[in-house]
Formats: structure tokens, C-alpha cells, sequence
């Protein structure tokens, strides 16, 4: 049986690094943020959300030919407006102006009936689902206690496990981005240029314990570090840069 020999090929550093953009310790830890408090929400509500997202998308997929119609009228309408003003000699600037605000107006009156249906009805769930009655004037329950004890032994699980998903998931799937990150355009990156892989991905979420330890002092490893890895970058030999659109894809 052959030894396992001593082998660092893997910590070949990818080129394209080069002179990449480090995201700032503001960034990321926005993002961190960010994340947390959608888990949070996930973990209080989950539900409601999943409720709610299944009839939002049952509405969309049955409304979605008579919505693509009436965005086609829509921008027939405006074109013909925007048409018959520039007959009347008005201002190109001006026109689109205009034309732009028609489009929100008429757009808000097509969406927003839908909006508040599926509003009524997330709150009708929320009710439901977590024994309280967002308009109650007192504390007394309004549907009662067993559906609040169940959500809250559901949402501490739900909140250990889902973080552990979402982040791997995310990390993976968005390669190198979460929401929160997507959103703040920053992403995680192997420092020799490989795809993240979801064992990656996981492998990074797992060191988050080690960064947490000694009072945070794995994250606050950043101002110190020469290329401002964190202990969970270095555990998973990743760089958290900016995004740019050479490195987008």
C-alpha cells in the first residue's frame, strides 16, 4: 500500500488574483449581517414565507399570459403617447420623462390588487401559524397556543440547519455569492482559482466557529492579515474580493 506522500499543488496560487480588489471589512461584515437576519426571519417565519412564496408563484404561473399581454399593451400605450407628443413638438427629455412615470402609475395599478391579496392572505397565515394576531389590541392569543410552541422549538432548528444550507448552498450555487453579498458586490473566491465546490462552501460555513472563538478574534484577523483572510478563509483557502465584470462570471 503506497503512503500518502506530502503534496501542496492545491495552494497554487491562481494568477488572475493578481491585484484583485480585497472587499472591505465594512462589506463583509454588512453582508454577514445581512445574511443572519434573512436566516433570522427564515427560521421566525418559515411558514408563512413558504406559503406565501408557493401562492405567489401559483398566481404567477396562471396570470403569467395575461400579465405578458397587458405589459405588451402597456408599452404599446406609451409608445403611442409618447408618439403623439412628439407631433405636438415636445422635448425628447421631457418625453421620456413622462413616459417613464406612465409606466410606474400604470404598472402599480396593475400589480399592486395582486400585492395586497397576497398580503391579506400572509397575514391570514401568520395568524394561523403563530398564534398572534398582528392588529390585537391585548396579549391574549388570538388563535390559541399550540401553533406558537410548535413554531418555536421549529425555529431554533430551523435556524442551526438552515444556516448551515444556506450559506453552503448559496456559496456554492451563487459561486461565491449570497444574497447579501450579490447584493453588496463582493464574492468568495479559491485562491487557486477553482470552482467553489459545496464540500468548499460547507468546509468555509464550518469555520465560522473557529473565527468566533477567543472573542471574534478569527474575523478581526482581517486587519492584520497581509491579504486580509479571516480564520475561515484560511481554513478554506479563500479570498473574499470585489466584484468586477472580470471576475463576474
Amino acid at each position: 500500500m503506497a503512503k500518502k506522500q506530502f503534496d501542496l499543488g492545491h495552494l497554487k496560487i491562481d494568477e488572475n488574483l493578481q491585484g484583485a480588489h480585497i472587499a472591505s471589512f465594512y462589506k463583509r461584515s454588512a453582508a454577514f449581517l445581512i445574511d443572519w437576519g434573512i436566516i433570522y426571519l427564515c427560521s421566525q417565519f418559515l411558514p408563512t414565507i413558504i406559503l406565501v412564496v408557493l401562492v405567489f408563484l401559483f398566481v404567477k404561473k396562471k396570470f403569467k399570459a395575461t400579465l405578458s399581454q397587458t405589459s405588451q399593451l402597456l408599452s404599446e400605450s406609451v409608445s403611442k403617447i409618447d408618439n403623439r407628443l412628439e407631433e405636438y413638438g415636445i422635448e425628447e427629455k421631457l418625453r421620456q420623462r413622462f413616459a417613464q412615470h406612465i409606466r410606474i402609475y400604470l404598472l402599480i395599478l396593475m400589480y399592486l390588487p395582486i400585492f395586497i391579496a397576497i398580503s391579506a392572505l400572509g397575514l391570514v397565515i401568520y395568524n394561523i401559524s403563530t398564534g398572534k394576531n398582528l392588529f390585537a389590541t391585548d396579549s391574549t392569543d388570538f388563535w390559541g397556543t399550540p401553533f406558537s410552541d410548535i413554531q418555536s422549538g421549529f425555529s431554533f432548528i430551523v435556524a442551526f440547519f438552515g444556516a448551515m444550507a444556506y450559506f453552503s448552498f448559496f456559496t456554492w450555487k451563487w459561486q461565491g455569492q449570497t444574497p447579501a453579498k450579490a447584493l453588496l458586490k463582493i464574492k468568495v473566491v479559491k485562491l487557486n482559482g477553482a470552482p467553489l465546490s459545496l464540500w468548499n462552501s460547507f468546509e468555509r460555513f464550518s469555520g465560522y466557529s473557529s473565527s468566533a472563538s477567543l472573542l471574534f478574534s478569527g474575523f478581526f484577523q482581517y486587519f492584520w492579515d497581509k491579504n486580509h483572510q479571516t480564520s475561515h478563509d484560511k481554513i478554506a483557502e479563500t479570498i473574499v474580493i470585489e466584484v468586477t465584470k472580470e471576475n463576474l462570471a
